[in-house]
């Protein structure tokens, strides 16, 4: 409607100086794959596609505002987290474009006996391979450096460099890399502690869950639809199901720890006579302490425990139909769109056709979806022990 009377405007006002000739001028705008028509319709056909993904009330709409702002406004803390697993864990060298203090920066392999990078440099080129830039000639595996970036969004803007965010290929790498890693997701340590008696030796499990839709059904379907981004209705889950993320301490006994204990547990890691690693190595030195006969049968028996404790804790059955109840309201929703537009197409057999069949694959998606809210997962993050015990584990 919009471009039908802007289109009039014009040829009016045309047709006064160039006569005959307006009319096929305005044709030729209008007409063909790269007309005004066409990029108009490709138009309205994106504003229902971002008008299908969801619909967000008006008071979750403030709390995400909200939310983005104040994120913003300390995007330093996601480049803190960052430096922290790139420079200080897997010790990368960071520098910046211009100084040491420039916000736009690079990180560089390190190779060499002083403090080389933590991973081969064939697993850097393999897990960071979309992240490297290749238009440097690098002569030495020193060389090797992603693209520059910035966790600044005005910094990213008026220097036309990467912006660091989800979707950038440095912060993609290294999310994929940190899932196959398996440094940091199991843990044992020996802490001294003045809680326990000199005689004394207390164990405690730790267990990180993550409580997300079920994929079964959403993989499935991206397998039988190619045309499908299985990554982007990983997302669409996630919009359906936030990621709940839950931490938990339990006794051999099956029990919690008090507030006094939990705030040791919760100890940073210390390089000192209080803190000792348990590594490969050590456990004989363990087992000469505290009997592990049983290990295995009580990890399995903890875990179990933690599992049944955060279901109860995160309530999941009303958690369950609450988010299924609104995935069902933004679809009746959507479906009125898409029963609008179908409608407004109907004197156009080819538009409406392939208006429901987007209807189709909406559809099937939801109902993925749905199915994968209903079948949520329980995945163990990350597991740890430590031992407090009133004496070190070597004298």
């Amino acid at each position: 409607q919009y471009v039908v009377e802007d289109e009039m405007r014009s040829l009016s006002s045309a047709l006064f100086t160039d006569g005959a000739v307006a009319f096929r001028e305005s044709i030729r705008r209008l007409s063909g794959d790269q007309g005004v028509l066409q990029k108009e319709l490709m138009a309205i056909r994106a504003q229902d596609e971002l008008d299908s993904i969801g619909v967000v009330a008006s008071d979750e709409a403030e709390d995400l505002t909200a939310n983005i702002e104040a994120f913003e406004e300390d995007s330093g803390r996601l480049q803190r987290l960052v430096d922290s697993w790139l420079c200080e864990r897997l010790h990368f060298n960071r520098f910046g474009e211009t100084s040491h203090s420039d916000n736009v920066v690079r990180y560089q392999f390190q190779s060499g006996q002083h403090r080389p990078t933590l991973m081969s440099v064939s697993d850097f080129q393999l897990w960071f391979s979309s992240a490297l830039d290749r238009e440097i000639q690098h002569s030495n595996v020193n060389q090797l450096q992603t693209w520059s970036l910035t966790f600044s969004r005005e910094t990213a803007r008026s220097r036309k460099v990467g912006l660091g965010r989800i979707g950038n290929p440095i912060l993609d790498c290294l999310h994929r890399y940190l899932q196959w890693d398996d440094r940091g997701t199991c843990f044992a340590l020996w802490r001294v502690s003045p809680l326990v008696k000199p005689s004394e030796i207390r164990l405690f499990l730790r267990f990180d869950f993550v409580i997300e839709i079920g994929l079964k059904e959403v993989s499935a379907l991206a397998k039988a639809h190619p045309e499908l981004s299985e990554a982007a209705l990983r997302r669409r889950g996630d919009m359906a199901f936030p990621p709940i993320s839950r931490s938990l301490w339990l006794s051999e006994d099956l029990e919690e720890p008090d507030e006094l204990i939990r705030a040791e547990l919760d100890r940073p890691y210390e390089r000192s006579a209080t803190d000792t690693n348990i590594s490969h190595d050590r456990w004989p030195a363990v087992q000469s302490r505290f009997d592990l006969a049983n290990w295995p049968h009580l990890c399995r028996a903890v875990r179990a425990a933690a599992v049944d404790t955060v279901v109860r804790q995160a309530d999941l059955a009303q958690l369950t139909c609450k988010l299924a109840a609104r995935l069902e309201l933004d679809t009746n929703v959507v479906k009125e769109q898409y029963q609008s537009r179908i409608q407004a197409l109907s004197r156009s057999p080819r538009e409406a056709g392939l208006a429901q069949k987007e209807w189709s694959m909406e559809i099937k998606m939801r109902e993925a979806l749905l199915a994968g809210i209903h079948e949520h997962g329980i995945r163990l993050d990350a597991a740890g022990a430590v031992f407090l015990a009133g004496t070190p584990l070597s004298p």
